[in-house]
C-alpha cells in the first residue's frame, strides 16, 4: 500500500532475464551438486542484475536472505517482497563450493 501511495505503483525486486529448472536428485548427482533442493540457473541475460551480483548459468540457488528455496516460485516471491533499495544476499553453489552473493535491489 505504502509503495502505491508514494509511487503511484508496486516496485518488486528482480533478478531480470533468468531461467531456472527445479533441482531433483538426479540433476545434483549430474552437477556433482551436495544438494538437491533449490533451484539450478540454467540461462540468464548478461545485463541482468543476477549476472552482475556474480551468479552464473550452473549455479544452485539454495536461499535467499537465509530463507531456504525450495522452488522458482518461493524464489520469485521471496525476492519480489524484497524492499526496494534493501540489499539480499543469495546462496548458492558452484562446482560444488558453497557461495554468497550480495545485491543491492533498485
Amino acid at each position: 500500500m505504502n509503495d502505491l501511495i508514494k509511487y503511484g505503483e508496486v516496485r518488486r525486486g528482480t533478478l531480470g532475464y533468468i531461467e531456472v529448472a527445479q533441482m531433483s536428485e538426479r540433476l545434483a548427482e549430474q552437477l556433482a551438486a551436495p544438494v538437491n533442493k533449490g533451484v539450478l540457473v540454467s540461462r540468464m541475460s548478461r545485463s541482468s542484475s543476477a549476472y552482475d551480483a556474480g551468479i552464473r548459468p550452473g549455479d544452485v540457488i539454495v536461499s535467499l536472505n537465509q530463507k531456504p528455496i525450495e522452488d522458482s516460485g518461493q524464489l520469485l516471491r521471496l525476492l519480489a517482497d524484497s524492499p526496494i533499495g534493501s540489499t539480499v544476499t543469495i546462496g548458492a553453489y558452484r562446482d560444488g563450493r558453497k557461495m554468497e552473493f550480495r545485491r543491492r535491489w533498485w
